[in-house]
C-alpha cells in the first residue's frame, strides 16, 4: 500500500477536522464589522481603519477582498486553505531539520494543525490574514535553511 504525502494527509485532517462544518458556518467575532468596512465603505476606510496600528495589513485585505465577496464561506474556505498550506510548510522546515525523522515532521505538523488551544477558526475573513502572515514566517524559515537568503528575507520582511 502506497503511503500519502504529509501535504494530502494534512489536507484531509484540515477537512475532517474544520471544513465539514463549513457550509454552516458564518462570519464571527471582529469578521461581521471588518468585513463590513471594506465592503459598505470601501477600500479607503479599510486603509484608514488600520492606519492607527497595522498600516501594512490594509494592503493585505484590499489584495484578498478584491479576490473574495462578503459572503461567509468564501472566507472560511480561504482560511482554511492557509492554515493548511503553514502546516504544510512547518512540516517542510521539521523535515529540513530533522530529515531522518520523517514521522516526527508529520506529527509535529498535525499538531500545529490540530491545535486545541486554538478554537477560533470559525473566524474565517479575519484570521485568514493572520494565517498569510503566518505562512510567510514559516516559509522564510524554509528558504533560509534550504540557503535562499534573498527570498527568505523577502518573506520575513512580508510576516512582519
Amino acid at each position: 500500500m502506497k503511503k500519502l504525502h504529509p501535504s494530502i494527509t494534512l489536507l484531509i485532517t484540515a477537512i475532517l477536522a474544520y471544513g465539514l462544518l463549513i457550509p454552516q458556518l458564518g462570519f464571527y467575532w471582529d469578521d461581521l464589522p471588518m468585513s463590513w468596512i471594506r465592503y459598505q465603505l470601501g477600500f479607503e476606510a479599510m486603509t484608514k481603519y488600520f492606519s492607527t496600528n497595522r498600516p501594512v495589513w490594509a494592503l493585505l485585505y484590499q489584495i484578498t477582498t478584491r479576490i473574495f465577496p462578503q459572503e461567509p464561506i468564501y472566507w472560511q474556505v480561504f482560511s482554511l486553505f492557509w492554515r493548511w498550506l503553514g502546516a504544510v510548510t512547518l512540516w517542510a522546515v521539521a523535515k529540513q531539520l530533522f530529515p531522518k525523522r520523517e514521522n516526527f515532521a508529520l506529527i509535529l505538523s498535525l499538531l500545529f494543525l490540530l491545535y486545541p488551544g486554538f478554537n477560533q477558526q470559525s473566524v474565517g475573513y479575519l484570521y485568514s490574514h493572520f494565517f498569510i502572515v503566518l505562512f510567510f514566517f514559516l516559509l522564510s524559515f524554509y528558504l533560509m535553511l534550504r540557503g535562499k537568503t534573498v527570498p527568505a528575507m523577502i518573506f520575513s520582511a512580508l510576516n512582519l
